[in-house]
């Protein structure tokens, strides 16, 4: 855990990097919480997409406008006055709780997801075990987990001599927990969930080939339906993806500072592996709206007309007044 300089009143006014960087993450603030709020209207709107896939894609918007919210540059108290208030504000604020909060219940849903294609795609038979009311339960129990597992934030986050830093119990201790968060909360769950994925690829070219061998490709619902999830795997990995490669560096860099003596916090590299590390709000609306004309469909359908949706087992086709085959792109 690493604490985010998300205020201005700490940064130097005459510097003009500092100042450029507090613009770029407004406006990175500003374009995560658009996209994302459209993302969220537009589920609200067209109840008929809630399918339990998107369930927790909705939940993903979710922690991706929760993140964006909390990096918005704020005005900070300097010094941090020396009472209850400096204290509580350097161990919710200074800490950044509800961003890092976020950001632990987006891995937790993008492996909820990650399991649930998984079964869709590779044991299609317990996927059957997979219903509505689960998905709901398996999304507040990541946000609950979020919530007890960065907890630990809120302990070692104090105001010392006016500002906000951390204060570990010992060398020891601080090593032993800055592995623990880089595996637990980066390393292991993303590797397992890109397995799952090149796992689920294979699955898929396999029946692809089957459908090439049979001379039916293209002809059949089946082949119709093996192609849409496809298409929603695709897209799934590509958050995944985007987020490793987004998180990597700043990530690994924490996980340097706490195993060496590198200020990671006050080097020249923090802000550009900051900017780069909360990209991935931007990027998975994006991602949404590209790789899926079920998203496109429903956004023009929540802000612009109205609409009819056909269901076709588990995957939604947005039909404008006539029957559209869905197809990504």
């Amino acid at each position: 855990m690493h604490t985010l300089d998300n205020s201005t009143l700490d940064l130097e006014e005459e510097d003009p990097f500092w100042n450029a960087f507090t613009v770029i993450q407004l406006i990175q603030g500003i374009l995560g919480i658009i996209g994302n709020i459209i993302i969220i209207i537009t589920f609200m709107r067209v109840k008929k997409i809630r399918t339990i896939t998107n369930i927790f894609i909705l939940n993903l918007s979710i922690t991706d406008f929760v993140t964006a919210v909390a990096t918005i540059p704020l005005p900070a108290p300097n010094p941090v006055p020396d009472s209850l208030a400096g204290d509580v504000y350097c161990r919710v604020i200074g800490s950044n709780f509800f961003a890092w909060m976020a950001i632990k219940a987006s891995i937790l849903t993008m492996i909820a997801v990650t399991v649930e294609r998984y079964s869709s795609i590779v044991s299609p038979l317990r996927h059957r075990g997979f219903s509505m009311r689960r998905a709901v339960v398996i999304i507040i129990f990541t946000w609950v987990v979020s919530i007890i597992v960065n907890a630990f934030s809120l302990t070692i986050s104090r105001n010392v001599d006016g500002s906000c830093q951390e204060v570990w119990q010992g060398e020891t201790f601080k090593k032993f927990m800055g592995t623990i968060i880089f595996l637990l909360t980066y390393l292991i769950p993303l590797t397992v969930m890109i397995i799952a994925y090149v796992t689920m690829f294979y699955v898929l070219r396999k029946q692809d080939r089957r459908f090439r061998r049979d001379g039916v490709l293209g002809k059949t619902n089946e082949y119709s339906y093996c192609r849409a999830k496809r298409n929603v795997a695709e897209s799934l990995f590509l958050i995944v993806l985007v987020f490793t490669i987004c998180w990597a560096p700043d990530q690994i860099s924490f996980l340097a500072q706490n195993l060496a003596h590198f200020d990671y916090v006050n080097s020249v590299v923090y802000p550009y592996f900051i900017l780069l590390a909360f990209c991935h709000p931007i990027t998975d609306p994006i991602i949404y709206v590209y790789k899926n004309r079920q998203f496109r469909n429903a956004i023009s359908m929540a802000f612009k007309r109205k609409y009819k949706v056909t269901v076709r087992s588990d995957v939604e086709q947005f039909v404008p007044n006539k029957n559209v085959a869905l197809h990504s792109k």
